[in-house]
């Protein structure tokens, strides 16, 4: 009980003096800089165009704070966007150590970047997490039939930015943003996101809904519920994260037991995707103790960052020589790569209603 009553005093604590540094981060904006010519807070002062007012021509603009060598999905829309004839542009964290290191990713024609330092997606890290005054900036330098913001961090970013240049806006949520995790440094683990995160995020969430062009998210159970509890009559529609199957293949490969020299006769269990804290891969590598026929074999990115605890953890569990670790391969290799395991797993911590 003693444990559990100050476990619930440091989190509510906690919240309290993230809430007090939250105001004074805010407060300690200058007032020119808010309602400066460019600021973002400017595009909801009266008198402007309006989302999808005066919205022309084929030019779509995509705002993203992810790592672009490992989200499918904005290459999936970016591509079938310029299949149908549009010009895509995606407005993202520029993945390259240097300027002169080749990217590695070619999206086909029709899409093209336009790199902002990692810095200018930082805001995510401070509360709110909505305020991406760069990102907009720089969104404002093109002319665009449609604005596309990619989750809840780039919604206020898009939302500002089309109602201000007359432009069309899609918002797509690739996660509940409101009920995700936040990590905690404090107490080191991953919580759902606290009071002050998450008003602000349910207020953007609603602007979207009411004033976006359309609204996309990943399943039926996050529309729904987000048409519920979030009002407005409106239900995002869904667009499932599914690798297109009739696509080919960078790349032949061989039966997953080939490509690793296993025999025929062993049992291979596969964990493609994503890797690290909130996965929990930890308990799969601890089960192999009791499979001793099984080997465990993880395909994903991130590894270099992770792959050593899960090699730690192994060799404690004395299953070293039963755990694999292999690269990610593109998204479109996926399927083909994966041919040849007897079964896949995938796991995730029920702490949100995101991740449920």
């Amino acid at each position: 009980m003693r444990a559990t009553a100050r476990r619930v005093a440091i989190r509510c604590w906690n919240t309290l003096a993230h809430g007090v540094v939250s105001l004074r981060s805010l407060a300690s904006i200058p007032v020119n800089a808010l309602f400066s010519r460019n600021s973002i807070f400017r595009a909801w002062l009266p008198g402007k165009p309006g989302i999808g007012t005066t919205a022309h021509g084929r030019k779509v603009v995509m705002l993203t704070i992810s790592n672009l060598r490992i989200d499918p999905r904005i290459e999936r829309e970016a591509r079938a966007l310029a299949t149908s004839g549009y010009e895509v542009v995606v407005i993202g964290p520029d993945p390259r150590e240097t300027p002169e290191e080749d990217f590695g990713v070619d999206w086909g024609d029709g899409v093209s970047f336009d790199w902002v330092p990692w810095q200018a997606i930082s805001y995510t890290m401070h509360w709110p997490g909505l305020i991406g005054q760069q990102l907009y900036e720089r969104a404002r330098q093109h002319v665009a039939f449609a604005y596309h913001g990619h989750d809840i961090f780039t919604a206020f970013v898009g939302l500002s930015v089309a109602r201000v240049t007359g432009s069309h806006l899609v918002c797509d949520f690739h996660e509940w943003g409101s009920e995700n995790v936040k990590w905690n440094a404090a107490e080191e683990e991953w919580q759902p996101y606290p009071a002050s995160w998450k008003v602000p995020m349910r207020a953007v969430e609603r602007l979207a809904l009411r004033n976006a062009s359309a609204v996309i998210t990943v399943c039926d159970t996050i529309a729904d519920e987000m048409a519920e509890e979030l009002g407005g009559g409106r239900r995002p529609s869904v667009i499932r994260n599914v690798p297109e199957l009739s696509q080919s293949p960078t790349k032949q490969y061989p039966p997953l037991k080939e490509q690793l020299g296993l025999s025929e006769d062993a049992f291979v269990l596969l964990w493609q995707g994503g890797t690290g804290p909130t996965r929990m891969i930890e308990p799969i590598i601890e089960a192999l103790a009791h499979a001793p026929v099984c080997t465990f074999v993880i395909r994903g990115p991130s590894l270099d960052l992770y792959g050593d605890a899960y090699i730690e953890l192994a060799r404690k569990c004395g299953v070293e020589d039963r755990l694999i670790l292999l690269g990610a391969v593109p998204s479109r290799d996926v399927v083909a790569a994966a041919r040849g395991a007897d079964a896949g797993i995938w796991t995730l911590p029920d702490l949100c209603k995101n991740f449920r």
